[in-house]
């Protein structure tokens, strides 16, 4: 049952130690978050919760040590007060061009983490709030990154600006800020520095990705005297980003093509350099604001735009008006993307992804021909509950370097499900290494997963998030999962309420229609 079965050597030993501390830390006591128990890894990994390294990687070398020199610099830097009135939490983490590696990083998170543990066992805190967060001059790089952004995380601390310019943060450190900036409902950072950093135009455009469409973004306003319920004097500020990079010749039209591909395919947009704040009467979808970039001469970004398409927005419908809505779901199965390791195939609504699926073929010749699958797939259509594995069997299957395909072990090189009342797109792996690539995407959470819902009701706020603990151990047996404090694992969906509706006649029943982003990949937690 262990997944790091293709890793040898000292990597598998530091693959099981790591899993071992996961057990050891209760992984799955209740009501614990990820940004906690992952600390708590991270910190056994370096021997600073009492032992040697867990890791077998030589950069940790022996067991974290605090000296008190350390100690006292720290003290320094970094201070926690608390508003005796309110109970706010005010925190100062002055970091900057202190000498510290992702070794020194790890140590101060843990010292901290120690303060502020200490401060909420007398009084739990309250929307702990740093106008800045300065990392900047250091020699941090990704697991430096990880400690820092997991450890604000597991405090819910916002900042009024997260400074990490001139440290070692690459692309994939970049994807570990950007998780951090993307969990909650309510946007942790309102400006991110990342100057002088080997970051990537690609590796800015993963953080652009993920907070399009997402709830946080942009960071909503409420208006001064506004009414409880009325949200339609808000405004919105988008993330400010400064990135401080001179790009080599070329580069420049690199990233306008790529922020011209993103408000193309995740419907967003950036503001630059002095540009003014938006005109819109709602929300936008100018998710950043890039502080120190400009287009070439010439070059022109996508224009701002309502966040939500318009015809989300109308409210009430006359009888008998028709709608001709674009994009208008389809009843069939089809490819939206395909190469060679990898596939995107649609799922319509009343697809299972279980059930009985064809025999496997051994080989391409066992495969029927084309006549018979076509009399197939219309014969599927058919079925109460058509499966989907058996539509990306006969659709694919029968090509040379389908191989994921043709194998009932890799569940036809499906990645991931959907339940049957539940239409959108899904990662096929059409090779072994394919189906192994996707499955790693998202257990790893590199792709981004959103859902529309249309609810009963109505929502007293714009946005909100659903946190509970879900326990899946008697799934298998009744296919349902409970939230349980006790044996449930950490489950968060954010949502945003995009529009409401009410049905027409005598009876006026309200609808909302809500933007799910989920976080974690619980079994049933939507």
């Amino acid at each position: 049952s262990c997944r790091w079965l293709h890793l040898h050597g000292e990597a598998a030993k530091a693959a099981a130690a790591r899993a071992l501390a996961k057990i050891g830390m209760g992984w799955r006591a209740g009501g614990v978050s990820e940004a906690h128990m992952k600390l708590g890894m991270l910190f056994r990994e370096f021997g600073l919760l009492g032992g040697s390294p867990t890791s077998g990687d030589s950069h940790l070398g022996e067991a974290a040590t605090i000296t008190d020199a350390q100690r006292e610099d720290w003290a320094s830097r970094c201070s926690f007060s608390r508003d005796d009135a309110s109970g706010a939490v005010s925190l100062t983490i002055s970091l900057a061009d202190a000498g510290l590696d992702d070794f020194g990083i790890v140590a101060w998170a843990y010292w901290f983490d120690q303060m502020l543990e200490s401060a909420a066992a007398d009084k739990p805190l309250v929307r702990p709030w740093a106008e800045e967060a300065d990392f900047s001059g250091n020699e941090m790089s990704g697991v430096g990154a990880g400690a820092v952004t997991t450890l604000l995380e597991k405090y819910a601390v916002r900042c009024g600006a997260l400074k990490l310019d001139g440290n070692l943060l690459d692309d994939t450190a970049l994807k570990d800020i950007t998780r951090y900036l993307t969990t909650s409902d309510e946007a942790p950072v309102l400006e991110l520095s990342l100057a002088e950093n080997p970051v990537s135009p690609r590796g800015v455009s993963w953080l652009l990705v993920c907070i399009s469409l997402h709830p946080a973004y942009p960071v909503r306003r409420r208006a001064a005297g506004s009414k409880e319920g009325d949200f339609s004097a808000d405004t919105f500020e988008p993330l400010r980003l400064r990135l401080g990079w001179v790009p080599a010749i070329g580069e420049d039209d690199e990233f306008g093509l790529i922020l011209t591909d993103l408000g193309t395919f995740c419907h967003m947009s950036v503001s630059v350099a002095e540009q003014e704040g938006s005109v819109l009467p709602m929300k936008p979808n100018r998710v950043a604001h890039l502080c120190d970039w400009s287009p070439p001469e010439g070059f022109e970004l996508p224009q701002e735009s309502p966040y939500a398409r318009p015809f989300f927005g109308l409210s009430t419908a006359a009888e008998g008006t028709e709608f001709d809505v674009l994009n208008r779901p389809c009843n069939d199965p089809c490819l939206v993307y395909g190469s060679s390791p990898l596939a995107v195939v649609y799922k319509p609504s009343g697809w299972s992804c279980t059930g009985d699926t064809l025999a496997s073929a051994a080989n391409v010749a066992d495969m029927p021909n084309e006549v018979a699958r076509r009399r197939m797939l219309e014969e599927m259509k058919s079925q109460k509950q058509p499966c989907i594995q058996n539509w990306i069997h006969l659709s694919m299957g029968y090509e040379a370097d389908a191989v994921a395909v043709r194998d009932q072990e890799s569940d036809h090189g499906l990645c991931h499900r959907l339940d049957v009342g539940t239409s959108g797109p899904m990662i096929v792996g059409r090779s072994l290494e394919g189906y192994e690539y996707g499955k790693r995407l998202l257990r790893e959470r590199d792709c981004v997963k959103d859902y529309l819902a249309l609810v009963h009701g109505s929502f007293s706020s714009p946005s909100g998030s659903c946190r509970a603990p879900i326990d899946r151990s008697g799934y298998e047996a009744t296919r349902k999962v409970k939230v349980s404090e006790n044996s449930g694992q950490a489950a968060v969906t954010l949502w945003e309420a995009i529009a409401e509706y009410e049905t027409t006649g005598s009876v006026r029943e309200p609808f909302t229609l809500v933007h799910c982003r989920l976080i974690t990949g619980r079994t049933h937690q939507i």
